[in-house]
This record gives structure tokens, C-alpha cells and sequence, in this order.
């Protein structure tokens, strides 16, 4: 499990690190969540995503259930998801079909740090 999260949406800033500062500040933090910050990719010629390294999983949980707050922030809509490796982005990919009837059939699912939930229980 990776205790990275990826916000795009972002212009680019000064430092990855004020970028991060400022997003933390205007959601509330005192005290930074994270303890590192970059941008991903060498493409500048598109706002790149910011990636911020939280300290331990439950800062992260913590961290992204201020997900909708980002929405209503100044500035446009920013995006905040799991930084996946290649192999969960193919899993989750493989998992979705699964997830979208589940959703059809009136359950609540998702996809969380490799697994997929049903109702708040993880499946295999």
C-alpha cells in the first residue's frame, strides 16, 4: 500500500511543496499532513498532478475524507484520488465491470487500497 495521494486539477506553482501547503491551509490544517510533495511527469507543458507522500495510512484516510471539500475550494475544481501502481490501476480496471452492476443493483461499492468493497466489506 502506497500513503500517496494524487490531486490534479492544480495550476502549477511556485514549489510542490507550496502548492501542497496552500491546499492543506485552505482545508483546515494547522500542522502539514504530508511529508514530501512533487509533481508527476516531465511533461510541463500541462498542469501536472501534485503528489503528496502522507506519514503514516490513517493520515491519508484522514487527509481523503476531505475529498469534497475540494470542490467548493476558489480556483476550480480540484481532483484527489489514490496514486496507484500499474498493477492496481490494471486491477482496478479489471474490478470496475464488477463495481458498476454492483452499483446498478442499488449496493454501495468502491475501490480502496487494492480492494474492492461492497457495503462497507471487502471481497475478493
Amino acid at each position: 500500500m502506497r500513503l500517496h495521494i494524487r490531486i490534479t486539477g492544480l495550476p502549477e506553482g511556485a514549489s510542490p511543496n507550496a502548492d501542497a501547503t496552500d491546499i492543506c491551509r485552505r482545508l483546515g490544517y494547522e500542522s502539514m499532513p504530508f511529508t514530501s510533495a512533487w509533481r508527476a511527469g516531465r511533461d510541463t507543458s500541462h498542469s501536472r498532478a501534485l503528489i503528496l507522500h502522507m506519514s503514516s495510512k490513517e493520515t491519508r484516510s484522514a487527509f481523503s475524507r476531505h475529498q469534497s471539500v475540494l470542490h467548493g475550494l476558489p480556483g476550480g475544481t480540484l481532483y484527489m484520488d489514490e496514486d496507484l501502481t500499474r498493477m492496481q490501476v490494471a486491477h482496478r480496471r479489471a474490478c470496475m465491470p464488477h463495481i458498476l452492476q454492483t452499483h446498478r443493483e442499488g449496493s454501495k461499492a468502491f475501490y480502496r487500497d487494492g480492494k474492492v468493497f461492497i457495503d462497507g466489506h471487502p471481497i475478493k
